[in-house]
């Protein structure tokens, strides 16, 4: 249901602009990071790099931009460059969005949806 849904959203935007940005969601951590950082070690925090079925939609006019390589590798650690990923159980931090949002400007300006 949830990739129907974007289909049909797509289909109804794609009516109103020449240009869609699909941001997929971010990993989503097992469990409250927080948390789990003040019992455990942050190795103990990580989480499994997942997959997004939102590809599918990437296509003319859709441009796709999944965030899971600034969050993963292999794993999804809890502390990336020094900075807590999440906030919570499913929301990133204020500090690592401030440390994304240079990476996704710049893939918006190279795909000319942004100016700088």
């Amino acid at each position: 249901w949830w990739l129907r849904g974007n289909v049909a959203t797509i289909d109804r935007v794609k009516v109103v602009t020449h240009q869609i940005v699909l941001l997929a969601d971010t990993p989503h951590p097992s469990r409250d990071i927080p948390s789990c950082l003040t019992q455990n070690h942050s190795t103990a925090c990580g989480t499994t790099r997942p997959t997004s079925s939102l590809k599918a939609l990437a296509g003319k006019n859709v441009l796709f931009v999944d965030p899971t390589d600034w969050f993963c590798t292999q794993q999804c650690p809890a502390i990336l460059r020094n900075i807590v990923v999440y906030r919570d159980a499913s929301h990133m931090s204020v500090d690592f969005a401030l440390h994304l949002a240079p990476i996704l400007s710049k893939i918006l300006l190279a795909a000319h949806l942004l100016t700088s």
